[in-house]
């Protein structure tokens, strides 16, 4: 505030001073120039004078006190040559600068993500935010639908996961004969797909025995190809089930709970004379165990490609080997392996 005082009358005016960009209309005047009253409720008070007036002093303007903090040179030189000095000058405590923190809402689902982004810049010339490149690397896998409907069996589809801008392209290979034209199920776009239940989906949702809810259906992940499986291998923290170690030491621990030879003889009697366990012999031993009976194909399936020596089987002798040296460190069941 600023406070002039005219000698002339013994009166006062209160002008507000305004920062820059303050949004308040350019209208200064707070009190017009008047008599102040030193008190709204004792009218004996009477009204202020230019000797009440100080560095420091605190006037009550109509309910709202305001202090004095620094006079300008001439009034210092006038109230020195009329015997009051005035002191030095207040340094009123400075407010911060509020501090806004520009928070990019969540991607609404409607139009592009990019379209969304450009509402959020708050400049004339609209250019989107860039989005931070992932991998550049495309993960491919094979699903079908999981649908009653009997015109849907059979039909296969061909997920592609780019992981560079977390994007989704589903295909469907046309098939002779089977009265269903093939190409573009979802074409690939430029923001990430979320799922029916609006979770994003993310390298993380995709794997041998996912379900994949997605534009009103839900497609089954069956297959993948090998470029795609030794990726996943190489990330145990995004596919927690193509970590080997993961998969073997809690297939130990579980089964050695219960009991490791009767595994074992069950495992020689389904391998019959070849020896070798294959996926569907494999699934069909674990299901009797609480705990990996509903654990999806993909596990499995890294423990067949670290033990199966490129082959699409497991020998008996090769799993229990691991199995035991997973579990030597544990003393299941009273038992040290």
């Amino acid at each position: 505030f600023k406070l002039h005082y005219f000698l002339t009358d013994n009166t006062i005016e209160v002008l507000q001073i305004y920062g820059t960009n303050c949004g308040r209309d350019p209208y200064p005047l707070l009190i017009k120039r008047a008599k102040i009253p030193k008190s709204l409720d004792d009218e004996a008070a009477g009204f202020y004078h230019w000797s009440d007036l100080d560095i420091g002093t605190l006037i009550d303007v109509y309910g709202r006190r305001i202090q004095i903090v620094d006079a300008d040179e001439f009034t210092r030189e006038w109230m020195e040559n009329e015997g009051i000095p005035l002191t030095a000058p207040l340094q009123p405590p400075e407010d911060e600068a509020p501090k806004f923190e520009r928070i990019l809402p969540p991607y609404t689902g409607y139009g592009s993500e990019e379209d969304s982004l450009t509402s959020c810049v708050g400049s004339l010339v609209q250019t989107a935010p860039k989005k931070l490149p992932g991998t550049d690397r495309t993960l491919r896998y094979l699903g079908r639908l999981k649908s009653a409907q009997p015109e849907d069996e059979g039909r296969e589809f061909v997920l592609q996961f780019f992981c560079t801008d977390n994007t989704l392209a589903i295909r469907e290979p046309p098939q002779r004969n089977s009265g269903i034209v093939g190409g573009n199920f979802l074409k690939r776009g430029t923001s990430q797909v979320k799922d029916d239940y609006d979770n994003p989906i993310t390298p993380g949702s995709l794997y041998i025995g996912a379900e994949v809810a997605t534009q009103g259906y839900v497609f089954v992940v069956t297959d993948s190809d090998d470029s795609t499986l030794k990726y996943m291998e190489t990330e145990p923290e995004t596919f927690p089930y193509s970590d080997y170690n993961a998969v073997i030491s809690r297939w130990g621990r579980v089964i050695a709970a219960i009991h490791m030879a009767e595994f074992e003889e069950k495992a020689e009697k389904i391998a019959s004379e070849t020896g070798l366990l294959s996926l569907s012999a494999l699934k069909s031993l674990l299901s009797d165990y609480q705990g990996l009976c509903e654990q999806p194909d993909q596990a499995p399936i890294t423990v067949m490609r670290k033990l199966g020596n490129g082959e699409f089987s497991v020998s008996v002798e090769a799993l229990m080997e691991q199995l035991k040296a997973s579990v030597s460190a544990y003393n299941v069941g009273g038992k040290m392996y």
